[in-house]
């Protein structure tokens, strides 16, 4: 009985795990291609993925209301994961590549968010997690020369809205353990 809970479980999560990495991988491409291939700008597609979004969460925002959080609370929150977000990177993505993308928001989040969690929670940073910020760093800082050799010199110098975006995520990633919000709600906010 509990082999099954278990393999039940575990299916779940593999699933939910991939349904995540495919909206992710997709998120940036898609939006880099309607940035591309219509007339939209930035401000367009923001708005279309916001008003989707935030349409079908109302409900669940209505009937769970805002519980402990102050509005203080509730705009760190959109700001780290909402339209200001989504704003900066659809930004960025309208000048530099996805693979730019790619490395330097999710790479910024985590050294941003472990230096967050040292300042703003007191976690405490291993060695380990040391030698990850490092190598992440040299990750980002190649894909960052990269970007400067194959991208018109004015558009290279957008690369820092990725790393602006990585530090707003981490601010929603730490701030939401701060404050004890569970993950749909944080969403719904």
């Amino acid at each position: 009985m509990v082999s099954v809970a278990v393999n039940s479980n575990f299916s779940k999560g593999v699933f939910c795990g991939l349904a995540a990495t495919l909206i992710w991988g997709a998120f940036p491409v898609m939006t880099r291609f309607g940035i591309q291939q219509s007339s939209l700008d930035f401000l367009d597609i923001t708005f279309l993925g916001f008003a989707t979004a935030g349409l079908v969460m109302l409900p669940y925002l209505l009937i769970k209301g805002m519980r402990n959080i102050s509005l203080g609370q509730a705009l760190t929150l959109m700001t780290g994961i909402g339209a200001p977000y989504i704003l900066v990177v659809v930004f960025g993505l309208t000048y530099l590549p996805v693979r730019s993308f790619a490395v330097t928001t999710p790479g910024s989040m985590i050294i941003f968010a472990v230096l967050l969690g040292y300042f703003v929670l007191g976690t405490r940073i291993s060695r380990q997690q040391c030698l990850g910020i490092l190598l992440i760093l040299c990750g980002i800082l190649v894909t960052g020369i990269e970007v400067i050799n194959n991208v018109p010199q004015g558009q290279a110098s957008y690369s820092y809205v990725f790393v602006i975006a990585g530090f707003m995520w981490a601010c929603y990633t730490v701030f939401s353990r701060k404050f004890s919000v569970e993950s749909l709600h944080a969403t719904a906010i």
